[in-house]
């Protein structure tokens, strides 16, 4: 009954559910996987690796980049953090 409710209100408002949705998930994106390595539109699953550049995400931003994908922004933090996973150092 809600949900037929819903349906009525938004025909009568002219409101599309669909693209109400799919705007909705344009704008937001999600830190995902095991170790929270990925930046998606949805939520899902990895194969649950560890590797210690995983953890220089933590300081990084998920959102979506110029080309409307969700990706990393990398801030001077996350930044440092994985030049010095490459150079083998530890984190810090």
């Amino acid at each position: 009954m809600k949900f037929s409710l819903i349906v009525v209100l938004a025909g009568l408002l002219n409101i599309s559910l669909i693209n109400s949705c799919e705007m909705a998930r344009s704008i937001n994106c999600v830190r995902t996987g095991c170790s929270g390595e990925i930046c998606a539109d949805d939520e899902f699953a990895s194969i649950c690796i560890f590797r210690p550049e995983f953890e220089c995400y933590r300081e990084a931003v998920c959102e979506r980049q110029a080309d409307g994908k969700c990706g990393w922004t990398h801030t001077e933090a996350s930044q440092k953090c994985l030049d010095g996973t490459k150079n083998g150092a530890a984190l810090q």
